[in-house]
């Protein structure tokens, strides 16, 4: 899909990737180039104060521009999140009930995202991300009110190949997806960090409720 950048590094499949933990990410340096961050982006700006950091898990397409956080990524650490799919959740009888979204044929999603070089609270350096977010499409919107940032691969290639100049220009193309998308329930099992299979993503039935 990006033939002038180099493969990824061989990876394990992910089923049930949780903040704190690595995902990989195509980033914005010498063109693009493949590489693994933590979920959870941490500013350059962010007090070394022996605890670990807070993450921010997402960025608001609408704040790039505002909150310190973002505006130095926005203009120079952008990067580009694969996933097969993401984790919804939708209020249940018995509790929320997590919903898998993909695009229908079930290719890579290219999320948009930023990076950054910081520290991890005890004077090591690490290297963080997050996803950028926008308002709900109408298929999302039974869901929630909000979803990353999907992009096409023509966007995607502005996204990471933009001049630094022209950074902000680009929270234009970070609107709800028009595509079709897929979706459909699964299990619970989803709801612990330390359930990590294929089993996380297949559907499972859906709670009705008591009356319906």
């Amino acid at each position: 899909m990006f033939p002038w950048v180099a493969p990824p590094p061989a990876f394990a499949p992910r089923y049930n990737i949780v903040p704190s933990q690595p995902i990989l990410m195509l980033c914005n340096r010498a063109g693009g180039t493949f590489d693994h961050a933590i979920w959870g982006l941490i500013p350059q700006w962010a007090k070394n104060t022996g605890e670990p950091p807070k993450l921010i898990i997402n960025a608001r397409c609408e704040t790039l521009t505002q909150k310190p956080a973002f505006r130095g990524p926005l203009r120079y650490r952008r990067c580009i999140v694969p996933a097969t799919g993401f984790y919804e959740w939708k209020r249940a009888a018995s509790g929320k009930q997590p919903h898998y979204i993909t695009l229908p044929d079930r290719h890579p999603m290219l999320m948009a995202g930023l990076w950054e070089d910081s520290h991890d609270g005890s004077g090591g350096e690490i290297r963080t991300a997050c996803v950028v977010t926008t308002a709900a499409n109408p298929f999302m919107r039974h869901l929630h009110d909000r979803m990353p940032a999907i992009l096409t691969k023509d966007q995607a290639m502005q996204w990471l190949k933009a001049p630094d100049t022209e950074a902000e220009t680009l929270v234009d193309i970070l609107r709800p997806y028009p595509g079709e998308l897929a979706g459909a329930p699964v299990s619970r099992k989803v709801n612990s960090p330390f359930n990590d299979t294929r089993e996380c993503i297949e559907t499972a039935p859906e709670d009705k409720g008591l009356f319906d």
